[in-house]
């Protein structure tokens, strides 16, 4: 065993993040990762990967402050808090709280119904949406199908939606209701499909996928 030494503070002034980039194969489904100085075996093409930071863990900041933060710090793009009502309030007096006390949240009722103005402080700091961090799921289908249309309207490609929550009760069928959970994705996913837009599931606790391997 080798001591542990700590490497000393830089001197250096903080690199500007950049975007990574990602060579896929001629069908663009696997990813591929050349070691440096080779060349892929097939015909590859480039896609930038912006880096987003996720503004719920901004709470000091109004939605605009937290955008022109988030690119003077370097990066390139946002994942934006959009909530519904009972998320929205903050209380000046109550300690700072990511999901319960947030400057930044916007509220869903507005993004519905204007995608592109509620999120008009993003281009204004010259970011572009990497995804949005929706409150929904595929439980409530017709709100998650809403919040994937208004992101349509609004350019973005990705959007964060859960699948349905679990049971209340103590004791239920969980293989039925592990069936319904992915059905009800499988729903969401044709209906997202239609307007051009890949919902994104949220590995999330109290929900069908706390972890990955409930989704296989």
């Amino acid at each position: 065993l080798f001591p542990f030494v700590p490497n000393p503070p830089s001197t250096q002034p903080p690199r500007q993040l950049k975007s990574i980039r990602f060579s896929f194969n001629k069908a663009g489904e696997t990813p591929a990762f050349p070691v440096a100085g080779e060349t892929p075996a097939f015909p590859a093409k480039e896609i930038p990967m912006r880096l987003g930071a996720f503004t719920t863990f901004t709470p000091e900041y109004t939605f605009p402050e937290a955008c022109r933060l988030i690119k003077a710090i370097g990066y390139e793009g946002v994942q934006p808090r959009i909530v519904p009502e009972a998320s929205v309030g903050f209380n000046p007096d109550k300690p700072l709280n990511p999901w319960s006390n947030n400057k930044g949240s916007l509220r869903e009722t507005d993004f519905f119904a204007d995608p592109v103005g509620t999120l008009r402080p993003v281009q204004e700091a010259g970011l572009v949406v990497t995804s949005v961090a929706s409150y929904t799921n595929s439980g409530d289908l017709p709100r998650a199908v809403a919040m994937a249309q208004a992101c349509a309207k609004a350019g973005i490609k990705q959007v964060r939606i859960g699948p349905c929550g679990r049971p209340s009760k103590k004791e239920y069928d969980f293989r039925s209701y592990l069936d319904e959970a992915r059905q009800s994705y499988r729903e969401l996913v044709a209906e997202c499909r239609k307007v051009g837009v890949r919902p994104c599931i949220e590995l999330h606790m109290g929900t069908a996928f706390p972890g990955p391997s409930g989704i296989m």
